[in-house]
């Protein structure tokens, strides 16, 4: 048993007994906050591990690098996952026909490099202006849903060690 609980039942100290169990909430809070923002930055590295196992690529080196990121939160405050717009696009759209063509070059680089040799050479023939636009069929990508789940039973144990943690610090034990 704790010292604080022998001393309360020994002395009354309820003082010392509040005083304990509001530094023992104010912990836990924290160690809840803590182990929150670490399951972030795991997120955030299973996010970026689903961006390659979706094969998706990318290139401005955004999505699977420095793109996808964990911004820390203010004065322990909770952090968050920071994903560039046009990877919430990439995971969310609905699979549709869309077009390369000249004036969109990112899409138009994409289609040289493609895996598919259809669509190689179909960007190569807009490219050389053989073609003025190539139609290509393009599907959604679910990463971060596929990298959140990834994450997702990481989080207990995390939370469980860390209110572990500021209860022992807390009460003495």
């Amino acid at each position: 048993m704790s010292k604080h609980y022998l001393n309360v039942a020994k002395t009354g100290g309820y003082k010392e007994l509040g005083d304990t169990l509001s530094k023992l909430v104010d912990n836990i809070l924290k160690a809840a906050n803590a182990g929150t923002n670490k399951w972030l930055q795991l997120a955030v590295r299973d996010i970026r591990t689903a961006v390659t196992t979706a094969g998706i690529q990318d290139f401005t080196g955004n999505l699977s690098g420095p793109g996808i990121k964990y911004v820390k939160g203010t004065k322990g405050d909770i952090g968050e996952v920071v994903i560039p717009s046009y990877g919430v696009k990439l995971d969310s759209m609905k699979n549709h026909w869309t077009n390369i063509k000249t004036s969109r070059s990112k899409f138009l680089r994409w289609g040289l490099q493609a895996q598919k040799n259809s669509v190689r050479m179909g960007a190569r023939k807009v490219e050389m202006g053989i073609e003025p636009a190539y139609g290509v069929y393009v599907k959604k990508k679910p990463f971060i849903i596929n990298g959140v789940t990834n994450a997702l039973p990481k989080l207990k144990p995390l939370l469980v060690e860390e209110i572990n943690r500021a209860i022992s610090a807390s009460i003495g034990a």
